[in-house]
């Protein structure tokens, strides 16, 4: 057995079926794109990347094992990343007394 292979069985083992979790993502992700077209709001590059991270975490958690605890940890590191970017943007956007 390949290295690709051997490493394609062992996702496979922990996260279930690439197929199903693909599936599963791409729902999710309509549905967000619905609310998306709704709302009106752009939504930044950053946080339409991270949420996709974190749907696909969900999914093999699900769809795998739930007791897995690198998708939780995958999941808190994601959601960090959004947050420092927006208080980030918070600041940069913020009045400055030297303006």
């Amino acid at each position: 057995m390949t290295e690709i292979a051997s490493t394609l069985k062992e996702r496979h083992n922990t996260y279930g079926s690439f197929g199903e979790e693909s599936k599963a993502v791409v729902r999710m992700l309509d549905v967000l794109g619905y609310l998306k077209s709704t709302n009106k709001q752009e939504i930044p590059p950053l946080v339409l990347h991270a949420t996709s991270m974190i749907l696909t975490k969900l999914v093999r958690a699900f769809n795998g094992d739930p007791t897995y605890l690198d998708n939780w940890h995958d999941i808190a590191g994601y959601a960090t990343l959004v947050e420092g970017f927006l208080n980030a943007e918070k600041v940069d956007a913020a009045p400055s007394a030297d303006r």
